[in-house]
């Protein structure tokens, strides 16, 4: 049986693939945010914890140089 992912864990699973597609870490995303957004908050995004105001998503994707989408 396959286990069903939440909208949130698709989120944060994107999320990851992007930092690491940049090779960044959470903390360098923060810094580049200027601590707008903490390490720590990251972390909860992208493990499906916490969904990212579309505010946050934005921001977190130009540092990325990403989609939002």
């Amino acid at each position: 049986m396959h286990k069903v992912q939440s909208r949130d864990q698709v989120m944060g699973e994107r999320l990851r693939t992007a930092r690491d597609h940049a090779r960044l870490t959470r903390e360098d995303v923060s810094a580049r945010l200027d601590g707008s957004i903490s390490p720590s908050r990251l972390a909860n995004y992208e493990q499906g914890i916490r969904r990212p105001a579309l505010e946050d998503v934005e921001a977190i994707a130009r540092v990325l140089n990403a989609s939002p989408a």
